[in-house]
């Protein structure tokens, strides 16, 4: 919950941003606004309309693309189950399991379910940190309150990620 409420202030406050811009961009007079303001608009946004994907991902049960580790380590630090996939475009395997995945992310809504595609997400110091534990792909990996707690690595079945998200719900009953 604390998640949603953060992005949804985030969005406001966005919103705010964006019609003060406006505003000031277009001058006293009413004029309209300069391509560089309503370009700047439309940057703003799509940083929106992102951020609300997230809060619908999350709300659904769908799975949220990844795009830096600083969003992965703040999704690992603000959910309480979350299972992460590693994949990349050239992985055969990463291509088999996916509908899987996102079929599994569908029945869970209190699970946050994240794809992190390690060609496109750099080699920053955080990643490292995060995927030092990865020896093939794709892997899944089960996170409860930002600590690790297993993982699958290589192909598998829909049943098994679900297993996986089980085990993740027991664990976060038990403590």
């Amino acid at each position: 919950m604390n998640i949603y409420i953060r992005n949804v202030s985030i969005v406001l406050a966005s919103l705010f941003f964006v019609s003060a811009y406006v505003i000031v961009a277009s001058g006293s007079k009413g004029d309209t606004p300069t391509k560089h303001a309503k370009a700047k608009e439309v940057k703003q946004i799509e940083k929106i309309e992102k951020i609300e994907e997230k809060i619908v991902a999350k709300k659904f049960g769908k799975v949220i693309e990844i795009t830096s580790a600083k969003d992965l380590l703040s999704m690992l630090a603000d959910n309480a189950i979350v299972l992460v996939k590693f994949h990349a475009p050239w992985c055969g395997f990463c291509h088999k399991i996916e509908p899987f995945f996102v079929d599994v992310a569908s029945k869970f809504g209190d699970v946050l379910f994240v794809s992190v595609n390690i060609d496109d997400f750099g080699q920053s110091q955080e990643l490292q940190k995060i995927v030092r534990d990865v020896s093939g792909l794709p892997t899944i990996k089960l996170y409860k309150n930002g600590s690790f707690v297993e993982a699958i690595v290589g192909g598998t079945t829909k049943e098994k990620i679900a297993e996986l998200v089980h085990k993740g719900l027991a664990h976060k009953h038990s403590k």
